[in-house]
């Protein structure tokens, strides 16, 4: 058997656990160094059985999506019913062997590889027990990786993952950087008790692929008999390479209210106020704009369901952000749910048909 397998098999494992409801927690200031680019957390003491099992339905509607499949998009991740099953199991091992939850930390990736660095601990209570710990890892990995847990923080292990020749699946942790928990600290703890803790930070790689990605569009000239409106539009997003540079960091935390529905935080931080403010006034010029353009391309009837000009105009109004000094935010709630919910048949119809190709 090769590798390939075991350790595609357990991140995908990962993946589905960390897309699953958690509590705020304070993150280790441990695993936060100048690199860390990317958090993700989840408590796996509030995952039960059918939201696992919607999370698999969710996903397999996603691989069984014909649009995906005609582009050769799906990802083949196998029999995604037996994941669902394993992964309800393995939860049952995480909590029995004193785990509470799970924190993912992610590096920028190096110029010859896609496969970031990355780190992974464990929230545990007062009777973890790490051999079991371990062992749960490499089942996990199918017997292809070996796991040694050590404790990093009061009530943090860090879950340090090589591959049986000695490779490692995990980094070591890194130099702690203040300046980055605080800034990572900010965007996790948005809500009190968050179903997904999502925070990124802008490294200089990306500034650099963004500068690179701004001139190739400012040399590229508009095809005769092009759309004037999708020429304002492209344009705009062209201004918003500026601002966007010099963003700090984004968050994205899902939550429930007090009525228990769901509600979604976005946050971004910006290295100052102006540059906050510029993107924020392009983005919502962009949406003034966005419900003429959808009302074009739903125009002839060929649409059926076709949303009415008020809730076109109502669904890009929810996504207007607020200015707040050097950070912007956005609330997207019931409504706003319900909203998406109306403007499905608008996004479905505009979507390419089968070998139509996507226009990218």
């Amino acid at each position: 058997m090769t590798r390939t397998k075991p350790l595609t098999s357990m991140m995908a494992a990962l993946a589905l656990l960390l897309c699953l409801p958690t509590l705020a927690a304070q993150p280790p200031k441990e695993a936060v160094g100048t690199d860390t680019m990317l958090m993700l957390w989840v408590d796996v003491e509030q995952v039960d059985t059918e939201m696992i099992a919607g999370i698999g339905e969710a996903l397999m509607q996603i691989l069984e999506n014909e649009m995906l499949q005609d582009q050769e998009l799906a990802l083949p991740l196998g029999d995604t019913q037996k994941m669902i099953d394993s992964l309800s199991v393995l939860r049952g091992s995480f909590l029995q062997a004193g785990g509470e939850g799970l924190l993912m930390t992610v590096d920028m990736p190096g110029e010859d590889s896609w496969s970031p660095p990355m780190n992974l601990l464990a929230k545990v209570s007062d009777k973890v027990d790490t051999k079991s710990m371990a062992s749960l890892v490499r089942a996990m990995g199918e017997g292809e990786m070996e796991a040694k847990i050590e404790p990093v923080a009061d009530g943090w292990q860090n879950i340090a993952i090589r591959t049986l020749d000695g490779q490692g699946v995990t980094m070591g942790l890194p130099k702690p950087d203040a300046d980055v928990f605080t800034a990572f600290e900010k965007q996790l703890t948005q809500a009190e008790k968050p179903v997904l803790a999502v925070a990124f930070r802008m490294q200089e790689e990306l500034r650099k692929m963004m500068d690179e990605a701004e001139q190739l569009a400012k040399n590229q000239q508009a095809g005769p008999g092009e759309d004037p409106q999708a020429q304002m539009a492209m344009g705009m997003l062209m201004g918003m390479f500026k601002p966007i540079r010099a963003l700090d960091t984004l968050g994205i935390v899902v939550s429930q209210d007090k009525e228990e529905e769901m509600q979604v935080d976005v946050q971004m931080a910006f290295l100052d106020a102006q540059n906050a403010q510029m993107f924020a006034n392009l983005y919502n010029s962009i949406l003034m704009f966005a419900p003429v353009m959808m009302a074009q391309a739903g125009q002839g009837g060929q649409i059926e369901n076709m949303p009415d000009p008020n809730t076109v105009n109502s669904f890009f109004m929810k996504l207007k952000m607020q200015v707040a000094g050097d950070t912007l935010k956005l609330k997207l709630d019931k409504d706003f749910f319900e909203l998406a919910e109306k403007m499905a048949p608008l996004f479905e119809g505009m979507a390419p048909e089968p070998g139509e190709g996507l226009n990218l």
